[in-house]
Parts: C-alpha cells; structure tokens; sequence
C-alpha cells in the first residue's frame, strides 16, 4: 500500500505539472492559429460588396475639356460623377455646367440636375432644369437637353421656354447647329413658336 500510495502521489504531483503546461500548450496553439487565419477574417467586405463598391465609387468635380470639329472649345464641370451600372463606358453626373466658347465670341453656357455621358457615343444627355444661356442675351428652360461632345450639336427632346431679345417666347423643341460653312452656331426654334414680344427689350 505505501508504494501505491507514493506512485500516487508522485503521478498526482506529476499531473500539477504538466496539466497547466498543456492547458498553456493548447491556449498558444489556438491563439497562433486565430492569428494566422487574422488576414482573410479582417476583409470587411465579400466580393460581391467589393465589386459594388468599385462600381459606385463617385468622382468628385470632374473635369472635360475638348475643342468641337467647328473648332469651338467646349468644357464641362460637375459636383460627382460615377459609372453608370447598366452601361459600359457611361458616366452619371450631378450638378452639371458646361460652357461653349465659337470661334465668333458667342459663348453658350449650360447647366442641369444630372447628365449621362457617354463616351461610346461621344454625347451627353442632361435632364433635369436644363438651362441654356447664350451672351446673345438668350435664356431657355427645358427638362431634357442631347449633345455632342465632339460638335457644337444638340437638341432638346420636348418644349422650351425663354426670353430672349425680342421678348418670351415658348417653342415645341429647340435645336443648336452650326452652320458648316460660316462655322457660326445658330439656335432655332420648331414645333408650334409662340412669341409675346417685348417692345421695351429692343431699345
């Protein structure tokens, strides 16, 4: 019974040992594989937000500067911009001015609530209080405006509204062109002119 007893008590002193030991040996195993597996567990985001956040990542005041086939200069500012998800190669901006400068000195100024450029088609769609101002003394409303990026072009999709040097005036569509031969742009109003004109703006 004694050497039962002292291999008892030499196997429980043993266990005192090597049990907070192997308790310390598995605690540092897992705290090394946590700290392994760290990198991938940290991605806040799955791929799949990954690549939406790319998609709807904004640019903040962008900038286009370009010179028309007319040889007009033409630049265009915005507060954001980012790219449209349905279409390649189409941007989506806010806020957007743009300014057409001709050869001649007309300057033609243009602002709306959003655009859609499209370099594909090398165009912008802007919709939303579009305002065109031309230092002819021309002020025009609509609410959807298409034009050339690369020409002095555009055309509004519906009726107009504005004042200009003979008084105000609505219209059924507004188009600006410029004339191939003098290079001057002209703005012409279809589709139903309906003018009230204003003696006291030609004195």
């Amino acid at each position: 019974m004694r050497l039962w007893d002292m291999s008892y008590s030499r196997v429980i002193a043993w266990l005192k040992i090597l049990l907070p030991v192997a308790a310390l040996g598995l605690l540092s195993t897992l705290f090394l594989l946590s700290s392994g597996t760290q990198g991938t567990d940290d991605i806040p985001f799955t791929e799949v937000e990954l690549e939406t956040k790319v998609r709807d990542q904004s640019i903040t005041a962008p900038f286009y500067a370009g010179t028309t086939s007319s040889g007009a200069s033409l630049s265009l500012t915005a507060d954001t911009a980012k790219p449209d998800a349905d279409t390649a190669g189409r941007l989506i901006a806010e806020n957007v001015r743009s300014v057409l400068r001709t050869q001649d000195g007309v300057i033609i100024r243009v602002q709306s609530d959003i655009a859609e450029l499209d370099d594909t088609l090398n165009q912008a769609i802007l919709n939303g209080n579009v305002r065109v101002k031309s230092s002819a003394g021309y002020e025009i409303l609509t609410e959807s405006l298409i034009s050339g990026l690369n020409t002095a072009e555009a055309e509004t999709a519906g009726a107009i509204s504005g004042t200009g040097p003979p008084g105000r005036f609505t219209a059924g569509k507004m188009r600006l062109h410029t004339d191939q031969n003098t290079g001057q742009v002209h703005l012409v109003f279809t589709n139903g002119i309906k003018l009230i004109y204003d003696p006291t703006k030609q004195e």
